[in-house]
């Protein structure tokens, strides 16, 4: 996923990336108990994403996914 960054900054004017804005309804889901990354780096995100929800699990951190699937 680096060499993907790293690329774009490389040569930039080969994407198009329009303004940035996301036009369709998205769901961010968040651990609470996350180490790594603060629920606060989430603020702002509706200014770019028009339908936009963020849904906060208190018993969950940054590997949401597998450790919520777990407890299924």
């Amino acid at each position: 996923m680096l060499n993907y960054y790293r690329a774009l900054v490389r040569r930039p004017s080969t994407l198009d990336l329009g303004d940035g804005k996301v036009d369709i309804p998205t769901l961010m889901i968040w651990g609470e108990q996350d180490v790594a990354l603060d629920v606060s780096g989430t603020g702002g995100t509706e200014e770019w994403v028009s339908d936009f929800t963020l849904r906060r699990l208190p018993n969950a951190s940054h590997w949401v996914q597998q450790e919520v699937s777990k407890r299924r």
